[in-house]
């Protein structure tokens, strides 16, 4: 992919986070939204597509310490086990493209801590919720 976006700053932690896992990312702005797109993301089974890109909406005070929530792709997911995925509701156009919004917030009593989560947490809380699902968790 040519000339990927950074039309906003990130703090250096989640740069080096985006850039150590060897995926392309983008950081792009459209009018007052921001989001980080994540390219060739992997999905457990038994979801499918295998790969999707994942967004993650960046609220403008996000270095300030405002929360990060949800996280979106760029195609409706399905499961191969014939099962339906919960929450899963189309979204907004942004960058172009439609996307599917995960209706998945952090449980009670483990609230975004500003400070201590990153974009990499969020990420990995995004992978913690997908391997949960695929389990047969119900996730909220």
């Amino acid at each position: 992919m040519a000339d990927l976006r950074k039309d906003f700053y990130l703090p250096e932690e989640d740069v080096q986070y985006l850039d150590g896992l060897g995926k392309e990312w983008e950081a792009i702005q459209e009018e007052n939204a921001r989001a980080v797109i994540l390219y060739g993301f992997l999905m457990p089974q038994p979801f499918q597509p295998e790969k999707i890109n994942l967004k993650i909406k960046m609220p403008q005070d996000y270095s300030s310490g405002a929360a990060l929530d949800m996280f979106f792709t760029d195609t409706p997911v399905t499961r191969t086990d014939g099962k339906g995925v919960e929450r899963l509701t189309e979204s907004a156009i942004f960058d172009g493209k439609k996307w599917w919004q995960w209706s998945r917030h952090y449980p009670q009593g483990t609230r975004w801590r500003p400070g201590i989560n990153t974009l990499a947490t969020h990420i990995s809380y995004v992978h913690h919720i997908l391997d949960q699902e695929a389990r047969g968790k119900s996730w909220g």
